[in-house]
């Protein structure tokens, strides 16, 4: 019999030879100093200001910052996040009193890794800003100025950011009108049904006076995806008031599952579960006393998926594998391996001919994120997605070769990760030019 034709399974553990680096070393220092000229600039235009302590984001994370009082009869306060040039997030400030579920009015997203935002209503004071990375990691500085007058703006002082001073953002006008929720949900749902999920039954919930509410859901083992829907408030104003309904979803014990906290009308949450799990759906920032409407779809968990790491790690494969709209693989993996914190290369010997898709799981200890990258001679395949996932994937061929290399990076001290590969066609040979 051909060894080639052979199914064979190898478990190692790995141990890494080759510790991870922080690139953004140099960056930092470079964001320090642009946070330094912002800082001295509104101190020569009398202002009080105060530096907080340096802030590091992760892909997707969200922190929320406090901004201490103080500024005595001073109105105005000005907020600037400075970062690295490559990162990208986006904040929203809340009053004292504001529950950090509803909407806020004052928000913005970074440009070339800054972001600025300002109020002169000393009614409404911000007492802190939630702030959500959207893509790159590395450290933030936070400068916070009260005056009398509002300040000169973060992108005339950092000029270099923008290229020059930008122009005054065109009026798009009012918004266009919502389609009722109902009609919203029968589009989700036909959504889901296209991807081979089956369809829950679909839930009313009222929200209170605040426009929040909460619903139990009872999850089986499995994927799933949670979307709520809320009625446009009503308003005679030219300009609609915007719908953000954010969403949280939460087990027994209070331990997070899914979220929604973006800018958007509606709520999308994408979780997978290696058990059954009673949750709660908790949302916010819809009109006062209305309904919301819950949908919820479901898909069953790959089968050859591993379960010798538990069902967390086995759920955590499920969502990276769906996340990169990869079907379910048909045989056991060929490789499974083992490793821990910072950066391990594992080699692996692979059928020329075929190819493969290798699925990361963080399977113990509080990751900060994993991600994979493939490589077969001078090719390189990484996982694009960011590295704030708790699981990752990489796809790629063998073509001629008869060996690869693949590298796990898992942020994060204490940390362990678990690898399988699948070989998922066989005699696809690549061209060579």
């Amino acid at each position: 019999m051909d060894p080639t034709s052979r199914r064979r399974v190898r478990l190692g553990l790995v141990i890494p030879f080759a510790l991870g680096t922080w690139a953004g070393e140099v960056q930092a220092g470079e964001v320090q100093t642009a946070a330094r000229r912002v800082e001295a600039e509104w101190r020569r235009a009398g202002a009080d200001v105060a530096v907080q302590p340096t802030r590091f984001v992760y892909d997707n994370e969200t922190a929320r910052l406090t901004v201490p009082e103080g500024g005595g009869d001073l109105p105005c306060t000005t907020i600037a996040l400075v970062g690295a040039r490559g990162l990208s997030f986006h904040a929203k400030v809340a009053g004292a009193s504001d529950d950090p579920l509803l909407d806020s009015p004052l928000r913005a997203s970074s440009v070339a890794g800054v972001l600025e935002l300002s109020s002169c209503d000393p009614d409404d004071r911000p007492a802190s800003v939630q702030v959500t990375n959207d893509a790159g990691h590395g450290a933030i500085e936070v400068v916070i100025a009260r005056s009398r007058l509002p300040l000169a703006h973060v992108r005339t002082i950092l000029l270099e950011r923008v290229g020059g001073t930008l122009p005054a953002p065109l009026d798009p006008g009012p918004l266009g009108p919502l389609v009722g929720p109902d009609r919203r949900a029968d589009l989700a749902e036909s959504r889901a049904r296209a991807e081979r999920g089956e369809i829950e039954p679909r839930l009313t919930v009222p929200a209170n006076g605040d426009g929040a509410g909460e619903v139990e859901l009872d999850l089986v083992e499995g994927c799933h995806r949670v979307e709520a829907f809320a009625h446009e408030a009503a308003s005679g104003a030219r300009r609609r008031p915007r719908l953000d309904l954010d969403a949280e979803l939460r087990d027994e014990d209070g331990t997070l599952v899914g979220k929604d906290k973006t800018d958007a009308a509606d709520v999308h949450i994408d979780v997978c579960l290696g058990e059954g799990t009673r949750t709660s759906l908790v949302f916010g920032g819809a009109p006062a006393r209305t309904d919301v409407v819950v949908t919820h779809a479901f898909y069953k968990l790959p089968a050859r998926l591993p379960t010798l790491w538990g069902p967390l790690a086995r759920a955590r494969m499920a969502r990276a594998m769906r996340a990169r709209h990869l079907l379910p693989p048909l045989s056991p993996p060929v490789f499974l391996a083992q490793g821990t914190s910072f950066t391990t290369v594992v080699p692996l010997a692979v059928q020329p001919g075929a190819c493969y898709v290798a699925v990361t799981a963080i399977v113990e200890g509080p990751g900060r994120g994993v991600g994979v990258r493939a490589s077969v001679g001078p090719r390189e395949i990484a996982d694009e997605r960011g590295a704030g996932d708790d699981g990752g994937v990489a796809t790629f061929c063998a073509g001629p070769a008869s060996g690869a290399r693949v590298e796990i990076q898992a942020r994060g001290v204490g940390v362990t990760w678990g690898l399988a590969v699948f070989r998922v066609a066989d005699r696809v040979w690549e061209s060579s030019r």
